[in-house]
């Protein structure tokens, strides 16, 4: 059964998430130099101005889920694959 897209995405019932979209992650200066030359190399930046845009628009909510690490940095590569490939 095909899935009616515009049902699931009623702005009253939709948020967008924004995940790993820091400049220590996907800029110029990110430790992981291959995902931020990716990144730069598709435009994912300028991509997710315009989702950004749109969902401001619609006046859909905008989570901006940010990346913290503990003093000692216990735990960043047990749960985070992208954090482990900066090891």
């Amino acid at each position: 059964m095909p899935i009616d897209l515009s049902a699931l995405l009623v702005p009253a019932h939709s948020a967008l998430l924004l995940m790993e979209c820091q400049e220590g992650v996907i800029g110029a200066g990110a430790h992981l130099g291959q995902l931020a030359a990716a990144v730069a190399r598709h435009g994912t930046v300028a991509q997710i101005a315009r989702v950004l845009a749109a969902a401001r628009r619609a006046r859909i909510p905008v989570f901006h889920c940010l990346m913290a690490q503990r003093p000692d940095r216990g735990g960043s590569t047990a749960n985070c694959r992208l954090l482990a490939l900066g090891r």
